[in-house]
């Protein structure tokens, strides 16, 4: 079974997915369940400063819910999605919260607004997640 844990986050929101697929004589069977999200309450603040300032503390909470949700998964890969401004929040703080062992994939794109289904296919597209079968 392949399995991997996805969070999607932008200045207003975060939410999570876990990935699964598996094979057996009937065929390839997936599933992306949403587990997770949160709202950001403080990005609304439009001076550069504070808005960066509540993006790092608003990644760190995200990643924190993020880590908690996984926790007892027994994953081995999470992929962190986010536009290129919020990644770089979400790296700085994954280096302190998310496990070491933890195969970490980045993926620098907004999918915020994407559907589950979307956010599949866009993954699968970059090869971050297995291909889809026909």
């Amino acid at each position: 079974m392949y399995q991997a844990w996805i969070a999607v986050v932008d200045a207003s929101h975060a939410r999570w997915f876990q990935f699964e697929r598996s094979e057996d004589e009937t065929g390839v069977h997936e599933q992306m369940t949403e587990r997770g999200h949160l709202a950001n309450h403080h990005h609304h603040d439009s001076r550069d400063h504070h808005r960066d300032r509540a993006d790092a503390t608003f990644a760190r909470s995200a990643l924190e819910h993020f880590r908690d949700a996984c926790r007892d998964s027994g994953v081995a890969r999470v992929v962190l999605c986010a536009g290129p401004r919020m990644l770089g929040h979400l790296r700085t703080a994954a280096a302190e919260i998310l496990p070491a062992s933890l195969d970490v994939v980045e993926v620098a794109h907004e999918l915020a607004t994407l559907t589950p289904a979307q956010i599949r296919t866009h993954l699968a597209h970059d090869h971050v997640l297995p291909a889809h079968q026909s």
